[in-house]
């Protein structure tokens, strides 16, 4: 009796182990809309890009902040971007590995379709407006439920918008905020799609 027992115990123990490897997988193998963890964290699929995969936080990074203090509408020379440069990054860092995490360059074009404010080098950062259009669809309505900025400027100042950026809700709202008022940072990057991770 106690021979069998032992065997049904092994049994189980390899048809869990294997459940477990079934898990286990290249990010590469999710579809746009799937939730992975990894670091203890969630993360949603975005977008399959040639050996890349464009990632979001399945929910907000710290507390409510400010874009900028200065009021400044420029990600590039943001608060935000300098929240995103060090704390978001290096928690992905750790999370992804540096090498893992790729560079981007990011066209900061405003809602009116101006290209004021040019290109910025980025790593992690906020969706930009055309990304939340396209994505928010995988974007769960009960985790981004509150008002999270994009990175991206209202309009120019010439047009009277000196001081706008784009905000936004899984709920489909969109509205312009000043810099210096607060919002949650959801933060997004594109990492290498060999990167192995446990499925949800």
């Amino acid at each position: 009796m106690s021979e069998v027992l032992e065997i049904l115990k092994e049994a189980v123990r390899i048809l869990e182990a294997e459940k477990e490897r079934e898990k286990t997988v290249s990010v590469e193998d999710l579809k746009a809309g799937e939730i992975f963890s990894k670091g203890g964290r969630e993360f949603i699929v975005l977008n399959q890009e040639s050996g890349k995969t464009r990632i979001c936080l399945n929910g907000y990074h710290g507390e409510d902040m400010q874009f900028d203090a200065g009021n400044c509408p420029d990600y590039k020379n943001s608060d935000l971007k300098e929240y995103c440069d060090t704390e978001v990054y290096e928690e992905f860092s750790e999370i992804f590995g540096e090498d893992n995490i790729c560079d981007e360059e990011v066209l900061l074009i405003t809602m009116d379709g101006q290209k004021k404010y040019g290109i910025c080098n980025c790593r992690v950062r906020p969706l930009t407006f055309d990304e939340w259009r396209k994505y928010n669809q995988y974007l769960p309505e009960e985790v981004f439920d509150e008002w999270y900025w994009l990175c991206t400027p209202w309009s120019t100042p010439d047009r009277g918008w000196e001081h706008s950026v784009a905000v936004c809700n899984a709920a489909g709202n969109l509205n312009a905020n000043n810099a210096f008022n607060s919002g949650r940072c959801a933060p997004a990057c594109v990492i290498s799609s060999s990167v192995k991770v446990e499925r949800v």
